[in-house]
C-alpha cells in the first residue's frame, strides 16, 4: 500500500506537470486559464492526500532538511496573500478569482504553495531530472504549437497560445532555454531529446522576437555563463552556445526589425510603468489598509478603471480595462499591499541566496543541472520586473523553486508521530485536509459549471433563443449562489440585458404584443442588474450596463432618472472615461424629446456633459455626434454639420459617423455631399441596409430611379419582411416618388464598453 500511495503520489506530480501547460477546454469564456486550475487543483489534492497517508502509514513525517528560511517566507507570503483577501473590497472573488482570470486568487497561490511544496518532498534527485527533463518537454511542445499558430494553424484556441498570448509563451521558452542547455551538456541520458527541445524553444523565441524575452534569455545565459567557469570541469561547447545565445539575445534586442521570413502575430498590449505607477500610487492612497494590504486579489481592474490618468485616452485602447498592470512586483503592491509585495520580494531573496550558496560549490553532485535551475529562476525573477505573470508563468515560477530547493536540499529530516498526542493531531490534520481537498474541488467542479452554462446562455442569445438563453445564465447565477461560493457579478450583469432584448423582441412584434411577458422581462431584468450591484458596487460596468438598461425604458416612469443615477455612479468609479458622461448627454437628450416643459434645461445639462466627456476625450466621437444632436434639435442645422464634420475627423473610419453626417446632408438638402457619404458607408459595409436605403432616397431625388432601385433591391435583400421596403420598391417601378405615403426611420450612432452586449 505505501508503494501504491508513493506512486500516486509521485505520478500525479508528473502528470501535472506536463498537462497544466498543454490543458485547455472550450466550455467556458475562459478556455486556458480556468481549465488549468480546475486539473490542478484535482491533481495535487490527490498527491497532498497520497503523500500524508504515506506518512501516516510510515508513522513518521519525512521532511528535506531545508533551511526553516523556505517555510518562514512561504508562510509570510501565504499569511500576507490570505489577509489581503480576508480585508479585500470584493473577498470572494479574491478567494476564487474571476471567471475570466483566475490566476491572481487565493486559491490559487495556495495550490501552487501545496504543488510547490509536493515536489520538494515527493522525489529523489533521480525524480528531479526526470521531472526538469518532461518539464523541457513541454515547454518545447507549447512552443511548436505556438509556431504552428503563427503560420496559420487552428488549434482550438483562437488567437493565444495554449499558455496565453505569444509574449508569454516567448517568456516561458526563454526562462526554459538555459535549463535544457544545461541539461543537454551534462547529462548522458536523452541527448537528441534536449537538442531538439533547446532547438525549438530558442525558434519560437526568435519569431515571436519579444523584447523582453530576449532580455530574460540573456539574464538566464549570463547567470549559466558567469558561474560556468567556476568548474574544474569547464565545458567549453557548452560556453559557446551560451555565448552565441547571449550575442542572438543581444542582437535582436538592440536591432529592432522583422525578418522577411517571419510570420506577423497579433497585438498584445499592456500597461505601461508610468501608467502603473499612477494605479499603484492612487491604490495606495486611498486608505491606511490599501498601503498594508492592497485592495485585494484579483481587483485591479476596479483600481486602474478608479486612478488611471485620462492620458490613456488619447491611444485606441482608452475603453480597455486593465486585469493586470506592467510588473508582478507592482501588480502585488496594487492588490496586496506594501506588505505582500515586501513578503514577495523576500521569497525572491532567499530562492536566490539559497540557490547562489549552492553553486558557487562546483564540485557538488549534478552542478551543472542545479546551474541550469539557478540560471532559469533567475531569469524568471527577472521576468516578474518586466511583465505581468499568467496562471502558466505563475505555475512555472512555483515548480521550478520546488525544483531548486528539492534539488539542492538532500538532507532529511524525520518527525515521529507515534506518540498518541501527535498521532491525533495528526488524524485530525489529515481528516480536514481530505474534507477541504473534497470540498474544493466540488465547489470548483460547480463554479466551472457555472461558468459553461454562462456561456452557452450567451451562444442562445447571440443566436436569437432567448428564452433557452434565459434559462442558462439563470443556473449560472443560481449556483453562484449557493453556500460556499461565491455570486459572480458578470452572470447577473449578462443576464439583465437578455431580459432587455428579449423585452424589446416581444414589444416589437406587432402581430401579438405579450405586454405581461414584456413586464416580466423588464422586472426581471432591472432585478438582475440591481443584484449585480449590490455584489460589486465598485465595479463600473454593472452601473454602465444598469444605465443602459434603464435609458432603453425612457418614456417609463422614473427610468430616465435610475440611468442617469447609474451613469453618474459609474463615473464616479471611473473617472477618466468620457463614456458615462456621454450617456448622461445622451440620456437628457432623450428626455428632452419627450418633456417639452424642460427641453432647454435638459439639453443645456446633456451640452455639460458632453463638454466634460471631451475635455476628457477631445476626438470622443460619440460626443461630437450628440453635440451635434443637440444642435439639431436648437435648430441649427449648420452648427450640427459642423460638429459632425469635426466628429468624423476625429474617428477615422467610422461608418455609423460617416451615415449620420449624409443624414445632416440629406436634410441640409446637399444632395451631392449626402451621396458622397452614402456611398462611402456602403463601400465600407456591403450589408449596411440603412445606408442602402438612404443611397436610393438621394438617386431618387436625383431622378435615378434605375440605381435608386439597384439600392432598394439590396435593403429588401437584406430585410426580406419589410413592408415599408416593398412598397418603395412598387412606387420606383410605377415611377413614383419613392416615400410617397412611406416613412423614414433613422438610428442614432453609440459608442459602447465592452460588458453591454447588444
Amino acid at each position: 500500500m505505501e508503494k501504491i500511495l508513493n506512486k500516486i503520489n509521485k505520478y500525479s506530480l508528473f502528470a501535472l506537470v506536463f498537462l497544466v501547460p498543454l490543458f485547455f477546454l472550450p466550455f467556458t469564456q475562459n478556455i486556458l486559464n480556468y481549465p488549468k486550475r480546475v486539473l490542478m487543483l484535482f491533481l495535487v489534492a490527490i498527491s497532498l492526500i497520497a503523500w500524508l497517508v504515506k506518512q501516516k502509514m510510515k508513522g513518521e513525517i519525512t521532511l528535506k532538511g531545508i533551511n526553516k528560511g523556505f517555510y518562514w517566507v512561504s508562510g509570510l507570503l501565504l499569511v500576507t496573500f490570505v489577509l489581503a483577501s480576508v480585508f479585500s473590497q470584493w473577498m470572494g472573488v479574491s478567494f476564487w478569482g474571476m471567471p475570466y482570470s483566475v490566476a491572481d486568487s487565493l486559491l490559487s497561490f495556495l495550490v501552487l504553495i501545496l504543488l510547490s511544496f509536493l515536489i520538494i518532498h515527493s522525489f529523489q534527485n533521480k525524480d528531479y531530472l526526470k521531472l526538469i527533463q518532461l518539464l523541457i518537454g513541454v515547454g518545447a511542445l507549447v512552443s511548436l504549437f505556438a509556431i504552428l499558430q503563427l503560420y496559420g494553424a487552428s488549434l482550438g484556441v483562437g488567437a493565444s497560445t495554449l499558455i496565453g498570448g505569444f509574449n508569454v509563451t516567448a517568456i516561458f521558452a526563454a526562462v526554459l532555454l538555459p535549463l535544457a542547455l544545461a541539461l543537454l551538456f551534462h547529462t548522458s541520458e536523452k541527448k537528441w531529446f534536449l537538442g531538439i527541445g533547446s532547438s525549438i524553444l530558442l525558434l519560437s523565441i526568435v519569431l515571436i522576437n519579444f523584447k523582453a524575452a530576449w532580455l530574460v534569455l540573456m539574464l538566464g545565459v549570463l547567470v549559466s555563463l558567469f558561474f560556468s567557469t567556476w568548474s574544474s570541469e569547464f565545458n567549453l561547447n557548452w560556453s559557446l552556445v551560451l555565448m552565441g545565445c547571449l550575442a542572438l539575445a543581444l542582437f535582436f534586442f538592440l536591432f529592432r526589425f522583422t525578418l522577411p521570413f517571419l510570420p506577423a502575430r497579433p497585438p498584445e498590449i499592456s500597461l505601461g510603468l508610468s501608467s502603473e505607477y499612477d494605479i499603484v500610487r492612487g491604490t495606495l492612497q486611498e486608505s491606511f489598509k490599501n498601503k498594508i494590504l492592497g485592495s485585494g486579489p484579483a481587483t485591479f481592474s476596479f483600481e486602474y478603471s478608479q486612478h488611471h490618468s485620462s492620458l490613456i485616452n488619447r491611444t485606441p485602447f482608452w475603453g480597455t480595462r486593465f486585469n493586470q498592470g506592467n510588473s508582478v512586483l507592482w501588480d502585488w503592491v496594487v492588490t496586496k499591499g506594501i506588505l505582500g509585495g515586501l513578503a514577495l520580494v523576500a521569497l525572491w531573496g532567499f530562492a536566490l541566496w539559497k540557490g547562489l550558496k549552492r553553486v558557487v560549490q562546483p564540485d557538488t553532485d549534478q552542478w551543472g543541472v542545479k546551474l541550469g535551475i539557478f540560471s532559469s529562476l533567475t531569469a524568471l525573477i527577472g521576468a516578474s520586473f518586466l511583465v505581468s505573470f499568467n496562471f502558466s508563468l505563475w505555475f512555472l515560477f512555483w515548480t521550478i523553486l520546488g525544483v531548486m530547493v528539492g534539488l539542492l536540499y538532500s538532507g532529511i529530516k524525520k518527525i515521529e508521530i507515534n506518540s498518541k498526542g501527535v498521532n491525533v493531531a495528526y488524524s485530525s490534520l489529515l481528516v480536514l485536509v481530505v474534507l477541504l481537498g473534497v470540498g474544493l474541488v466540488f465547489l470548483q467542479g460547480i463554479r466551472y459549471y457555472a461558468a459553461n452554462q454562462h456561456k452557452q446562455g450567451l451562444s442562445y442569445s447571440r443566436q436569437g433563443n432567448l428564452g433557452k438563453a434565459i434559462n442558462h445564465v439563470s443556473n449560472a447565477t443560481e449556483l453562484s449562489e449557493l453556500p460556499f461560493n461565491s455570486a459572480v457579478d458578470l452572470y447577473y450583469r449578462d443576464l439583465g440585458q437578455i431580459y432587455l432584448n428579449q423585452a424589446s423582441k416581444v414589444a416589437a412584434d406587432e402581430s401579438q404584443i405579450n405586454r405581461g411577458l414584456v413586464q416580466k422581462s423588464i422586472s426581471e431584468g432591472a432585478a438582475a442588474l440591481n443584484r449585480a450591484t449590490e455584489i460589486a458596487p465598485f465595479n463600473s460596468a454593472n452601473w454602465n450596463v444598469r444605465g443602459y438598461f434603464y435609458r432603453n425604458l425612457i418614456g417609463v416612469q422614473q427610468a430616465g432618472e435610475l440611468a442617469l443615477n447609474s451613469y453618474r455612479k459609474a463615473a464616479e468609479l471611473e473617472p477618466a472615461s468620457p463614456f458615462a458622461h456621454t450617456e448622461i448627454g445622451r440620456i437628457n437628450i432623450l428626455m428632452a424629446q419627450k418633456d417639452s416643459d424642460n427641453r432647454e434645461k435638459l439639453l443645456n445639462n446633456a451640452s455639460d456633459a458632453l463638454q466634460t466627456a471631451l475635455d476628457l476625450k477631445p476626438d470622443y466621437a460619440s460626443a461630437h455626434y450628440l453635440r451635434a444632436v443637440i444642435y439639431d434639435q436648437q435648430g441649427d442645422l449648420e452648427k450640427a454639420i459642423s460638429n459632425l464634420e469635426k466628429a468624423e475627423v476625429t474617428a477615422g473610419e467610422d461608418v455609423g459617423l460617416t451615415y449620420q453626417l449624409g443624414l445632416l446632408y440629406w436634410r441640409n438638402n446637399d444632395l451631392s455631399k449626402a451621396q458622397t457619404k452614402f456611398e462611402q458607408a456602403v463601400k465600407a459595409n456591403a450589408n449596411y441596409a440603412n445606408a442602402h436605403y438612404m443611397l436610393g432616397l438621394v438617386y431618387d431625388r436625383k431622378d435615378q430611379k434605375e440605381k435608386a432601385i439597384e439600392q432598394f433591391e439590396k435593403v429588401a435583400e437584406l430585410n426580406p419582411d419589410n413592408k415599408r421596403v416593398k412598397d418603395i420598391l412598387s412606387n420606383l417601378e410605377q415611377d413614383r416618388p419613392a416615400l410617397e405615403g412611406v416613412g423614414t426611420t433613422t438610428a442614432p450612432l453609440e459608442g459602447t464598453p465592452e460588458e453591454i452586449k447588444e
